[in-house]
């Protein structure tokens, strides 16, 4: 079974596997559950302050994101592609160069543009199985996180917002 406290034995597997006795943390949005996981299990080997940028929260202190919890898996994974077909659909767009004579200065330059369209084409290249996985880790769909934020007992400086 795939969660949060799992990935923290992988990471202990992992950080064995290199002979990597001590660490930091940092976690990223849906990344924080899986640092605190890591912060948890691990915290004997982590080194100063697990930093968390825009965490996702738990539904239980995110009182206005409750009705998530009952939202089908289903219509969550399909919400999911269709960003997905939009991504898709940006990056085609940015194939084309702006017309000629047209010098708004908000626009991209056509190198910019270049640019974007390469990392979009990267990111949607990549499954969306990871994603989806993550997705439902968070939603807590199929199973809780086994564990709460609270129980981490390592230093944790949060980013959120322009804070």
């Amino acid at each position: 079974r795939w969660t949060p406290l799992r990935m923290a034995e992988i990471v202990e597997e992992m950080a064995n596997g290199f002979n990597i006795q001590k660490f930091s943390l940092m976690g990223h949005s849906c990344g924080a559950i899986y640092a605190m996981a890591c912060a948890l299990r691990l915290k004997t080997r982590v080194v100063g302050t697990v930093w968390l940028m825009s965490p996702w929260v738990h539904l239980t202190v995110a009182k206005r994101m409750k009705w998530i919890r009952h939202v089908p898996a289903s219509l969550i994974k399909s919400s999911h592609s269709t960003a997905t077909i939009l991504y898709r659909s940006l990056s085609i767009a940015a194939r084309e160069p702006p017309s000629k004579g047209y010098t708004d200065p908000n626009l991209l330059s056509y190198d910019r543009q270049k640019l974007v369209k390469a990392m979009l084409q990267d990111n949607m290249a990549e499954s969306l199985e990871g994603a989806n996985n993550d997705l439902m880790v968070c939603l807590e769909l199929y199973h809780s996180f086994g564990f709460s934020y609270k129980d981490v007992t390592l230093p944790v400086h949060v980013f959120w917002g322009t804070k």
